[in-house]
C-alpha cells in the first residue's frame, strides 16, 4: 500500500520509463541477492532480510504493474491484451524452468544445510529470469 501511494506521488515527477527500468533493476538485484542471502548469512538473519527482500521486490513489482498496465489503458483493448498474455507466457515459461530445474536438480535432504543444489538451481533459474526480464 505504501509503494502504491509511492507510485501515485512520483507519476507526476518521474517519467514512466525512468520508474519501470529502476523498478526492473531493483527487481533484479533483489532477486540475485535472495540466494546468496541464504548461502552466506546465518538463519534467522538470512530470515530477516529475505523477509525485507521480498517486501522490496513487491514494491518495485508494484511499480512496474502500476505503470504498465497504467501506460497499456490509453491504447486500443489489444495493447492491454497483448500485455496480459505476455504476462501469462511469462509466467509459464518461468514455472516451466523452475519444474524442470527441481527435476534435474532436486534438493538432497540427507545433506540438509550442504545442500547445494537449491543454491545452484536459483541461480541457473535467476539466470533464465534475467533473459526474459
Amino acid at each position: 500500500m505504501i509503494s502504491n501511494f509511492a507510485l501515485l506521488y512520483l507519476s507526476s515527477r518521474v517519467s514512466l520509463s525512468i520508474r519501470v527500468y529502476i523498478a526492473f533493476s531493483v527487481i533484479l538485484v533483489v532477486s540475485y541477492s535472495m540466494p546468496l542471502v541464504t548461502e552466506t548469512l546465518p538463519r534467522t538473519t538470512a530470515w530477516y532480510l529475505l523477509l525485507s527482500l521480498v517486501v522490496i521486490n513487491g514494491a518495485a513489482n508494484s511499480f512496474v504493474q502500476g505503470g504498465m498496465f497504467g501506460f497499456a489503458s490509453i491504447f486500443p483493448r489489444k495493447y492491454m491484451t497483448s500485455l496480459m498474455v505476455g504476462q501469462g507466457v511469462n509466467g509459464m515459461i518461468l514455472n516451466s524452468v523452475k519444474m524442470l530445474l527441481l527435476i534435474v536438480l532436486p534438493p538432497d535432504e540427507s545433506k540438509k544445510e550442504n545442500d547445494m543444489n537449491s543454491f545452484y538451481d536459483s541461480l541457473i533459474f535467476l539466470g533464465v529470469f534475467s533473459v526474459i526480464l
